[in-house]
């Protein structure tokens, strides 16, 4: 496989106040809610440029709730399960993230809860993530690289010329239905930025194609051949039989 990366991220935590609703209790590490539609509303002092999160660290309660995160037009679901949730996932630290602000944070984020009760925290993080330093780092990795790419459902054809050896990365989730064949020849796909594909490929001109076939299709379809075979095997055996009863 291939060396592990670390992405150098220069993410910044931004200052804010939270205005609770009239029904809700917002203290330091505990959210109360004692009436159907609370919440509180988070204003951010950040005109930086960048993608905006909420990190809720330690995050639980007794209840499971579908809480609403809400900025501008945005609108994302935190799904938190409860320890007495039949499918408890014991997950406690989320990160929502609200978009891209090229102006910055320009109005409130409202944070609701459907349901009342009693929600924890170790702590609540308002994260700005500027772009520039992986706009940079992507602008790079684009110098050294022509290619033409020619696409269709289940297919992908690429020429390509590298001034270097590189690690190509496709964005398409990692399958193994896949098959990638370079000059002629099968290469390997491996899973790379967690769920997508990539490859090595060397220095120089290079022919890639790419196609993908639903896995286990040819063993199913063998099956179900076979399958109805067999059932219209038995299907005249009985017929036969029936008639020899007759008689």
């Amino acid at each position: 496989g291939f060396g592990e990366a670390k992405p150098q991220l220069a993410s910044q935590s931004v200052a804010y106040t939270a205005v609770p609703s009239e029904n809700t209790t917002f203290s330091e590490g505990l959210i109360s809610i004692k009436g159907e539609g609370g919440g509180f509303d988070i204003s951010g002092m950040s005109d930086q440029s960048g993608e905006y999160y909420i990190a809720f660290e330690g995050f639980d309660s007794d209840m499971s709730s579908n809480i609403i995160v809400k900025y501008g037009e945005e609108e994302k679901i935190l799904f938190f399960k409860s320890r007495y949730h039949s499918a408890y996932p014991d997950k406690h630290d989320f990160l929502i993230c609200l978009g891209f602000m090229e102006n910055g944070l320009e109005g409130p984020i409202s944070i609701h809860f459907p349901d009342r009760g009693e929600y924890s925290y170790k702590s609540l993080k308002l994260i700005c993530q500027p772009l520039e330093q992986q706009i940079e780092s992507i602008e790079k990795l684009k110098n050294g690289i022509d290619y033409t790419l020619q696409m269709s459902d289940d297919r992908l054809d690429i020429k390509l010329t590298s001034d270097n050896d590189r690690i190509l990365c496709f964005a398409i989730p990692y399958s193994e239905g896949w098959r990638a064949v370079c000059d002629g020849k099968e290469v390997e796909l491996v899973t790379c930025n967690i769920q997508y594909m990539c490859m090595p490929i060397e220095k120089g001109a290079h022919e890639i194609v790419l196609t993908y076939s639903t896995p286990m299709l040819k063993e199913g379809m063998i099956l179900s051949v076979v399958s109805s075979l067999a059932f219209l095997a038995l299907w005249f055996k009985n017929r036969k039989y029936n008639r020899i009863s007759e008689v």
